[in-house]
């Protein structure tokens, strides 16, 4: 039945595309109207060429240093820009963001553009960016302020605030963590609060014909729900439901910042008047807006982080302040998180558009279209209705207003290691029957947590078992090719181990280092566990030893002497853990 009924709603779609266009003077009228309002942009580019760098370090490590031609054409962009449209390095891994951020930085300071910059990074490179940007600008080290493990602890927290607000500091550097810690003015919380509550009323009413990113679709759509009481119903249900959330949250925030702020000083009176944000995406992207797309996978309710972090940049541009960010991957998951970035860096222009809704913005540039994706137990196939870009070029222009995208092919002076065949090598393990068998018990007890009583629960308590569980456990099937570790049966983490044993015995004269990424199963100490029964099987234990723990170190100090370890060939090979190496770490060679 649900194939059947999207079959002929793409049937009634496609008849509704041949109506629109079969009258030639309203064709060309929207023709007309689409070129005026969102075919008419071009990729803004800035030349910085012109641009000098006086104090910046000429060698580094015995390495000449000079400013590289996307580099001073992302600085341009930044002091060029409008401030209401804010400016977002997407630079390819390696091209050199650090030293464009703190290049940008010092020149605007250098040109009084601004007077205070604070540059936010992520937890685990705090060390390692900030000796990178004092080892490009060394001559300004003693107005370089960068916290430590324990600046924002309670007891430290008041004091390293007012070395920001009434210190000599220009420069300061933090990690996300801190940067959440700075406390906001309740005022400025209860003027947000206000405002997002109006917004996200707004974005739930219906659109009007006269609505500047209502398409013909939308106002008949939109006519059918004021006709029928029970889909209005439904939507002032959603819009009630989605506001009260929006609320508690927001009054939570409100709690939170009354019980830390204390006498301390606030994100308002440290004079920032420049924030750059490293990898903002991965951080600060999941923000909360309002839809009424019934959408699986896509994510409304947004992060704490994302919503601290909208806060105190309202109260920086209010107040005429700059802000950049820098990425490498803008859009890591989901197609709403486009415009969620958009309307971060540039909601004037996306106002003016009649996209500032979500729901305005899907209407022009996505539509639906069914997709065969895999079950999450992976034992069959499903087809779903997924969103798909459409327009994609005209919205890669608008974007490209405050997005300065460098590609390897546009920077070819950039040194990058490349990979042994030219490719990543796929190593596959053939799959057990124990790993069917429990693939196949996945799938009956997801069918199982679908099913419901007469009166409408569930047949199976979420205490006891639910697909978020049923996922975890078809991971651990996978790591183990079965149920249980079986030493007839090979794993993913034996092949692996194969192939790292391989390298380490062929390039022994060499003293290469191998970097190893976990997921899941990073032995953490000396404690019984299935790690601990993993890394003594016969293939692990030759190359996963206590010294090979990269993620073991706890400060800066220890991460330092790690990698000096790793330079010396004393730690061969590494195991790196995602969640606490994380993404843009530098391993030193």
């Amino acid at each position: 039945e649900s194939l059947a009924a999207q079959a002929k709603l793409q049937e009634i779609v496609e008849a509704f595309g041949a109506w629109v266009y079969a009258d030639a003077d309203r064709r060309d009228s929207l023709v007309a109207h689409y070129n005026d309002r969102y075919n008419r942009w071009r990729r803004t580019t800035y030349d910085g060429s012109y641009l000098t760098f006086p104090g910046m370090a000429t060698e580094i490590d015995g390495k000449p240093v000079s400013p590289r031609r996307h580099q001073c054409n992302g600085v341009a962009a930044f002091l060029q820009a409008r401030s209401a449209d804010q400016r977002a390095l997407v630079w390819f891994t390696g091209a050199g963001k650090t030293r464009g951020m703190m290049a940008a930085s010092v020149k605007g300071l250098q040109l009084g553009c601004f007077k205070r910059v604070m540059l936010t990074v992520p937890n685990h490179i705090i060390g390692q960016f900030a000796a990178d940007c004092l080892k490009l600008y060394p001559g300004w080290a003693d107005v370089c302020l960068v916290a430590d493990e324990k600046s924002m602890s309670p007891e430290h927290r008041e004091a390293f605030l007012a070395k920001i607000a009434f210190g000599a500091y220009r420069i300061i550097i933090v990690t996300h963590s801190q940067f959440r810690m700075i406390p906001l003015d309740e005022e400025t919380i209860d003027t947000f609060i206000a405002r997002e509550l109006d917004t996200l009323w707004t974005e739930h009413e219906t659109l009007e014909p006269d609505s500047p990113s209502a398409t013909l679709l939308e106002q008949a759509i939109g006519g059918l729900e004021r006709r029928s009481g029970r889909m209005k119903a439904s939507v002032m249900k959603a819009r009630a439901k989605a506001a009260a959330q929006l609320e508690t949250r927001l009054r939570d925030r409100q709690a939170a910042t009354r019980r830390d702020k204390s006498e301390m000083l606030t994100w308002e009176r440290l004079g920032i008047d420049c924030l750059w944000v490293d990898e903002f995406s991965d951080y600060f992207i999941n923000d909360d807006f309002g839809t009424k797309m019934r959408l699986g996978g896509l994510r409304t309710t947004g992060s704490q982080r994302a919503m601290d972090m909208r806060i105190k940049r309202a109260v920086l541009l209010e107040r005429g302040g700059r802000m950049g960010i820098a990425t490498a991957t803008p859009v890591p998951n989901s197609f709403a998180q486009s415009w969620v970035l958009a309307r971060f860096l540039q909601e004037p222009t996306l106002r003016a558009l009649g996209l500032h809704t979500f729901d305005g913005w899907a209407g022009v540039f996505c539509r639906m279209a069914p997709c065969v994706e895999v079950t999450p137990t992976g034992s069959s196939y499903r087809v779903v209705m997924r969103p798909a870009f459409v327009n994609i070029w005209e919205w890669q222009r608008i974007f490209g207003q405050s997005w300065d995208v460098v590609d390897r092919e546009d920077a070819p002076d950039v040194d990058r290691p490349q990979l042994a065949g030219g490719q990543a090598q796929i190593v596959t393990v053939e799959g057990s029957e124990a790993l069917r068998d429990g693939i196949r018990n996945l799938d009956r007890r997801m069918r199982r947590c679908k099913l419901k009583r007469p009166d409408g629960t569930p047949m199976v308590d979420p205490k006891d078992d639910n697909p978020l569980k049923i996922t975890w456990e078809g991971r651990v099937l996978s790591y183990r090719n079965g149920r249980d570790w079986d030493d007839a049966i090979q794993t993913k983490l034996e092949a692996c181990a194969e192939k790292v044993a391989l390298h380490y015995h062929a390039t022994a004269t060499e003293r290469y280092a191998q970097l190893i990424f976990c997921d899941m199963g990073v032995p953490k100490g000396p404690k019984r566990d299935e790690d601990q029964t993993a890394k003594e099987k016969p293939a692990v234990a030759p190359v996963v030893t206590p010294s090979s723990r990269y993620h073991a170190w706890k400060d800066e100090g220890a991460k330092v002497r790690r990698c000096v370890r790793c330079r010396a060939w004393e730690n061969r090979p590494e195991a790196k853990e995602a969640c606490r190496a994380g993404d843009s770490v530098t391993v030193p060679m």
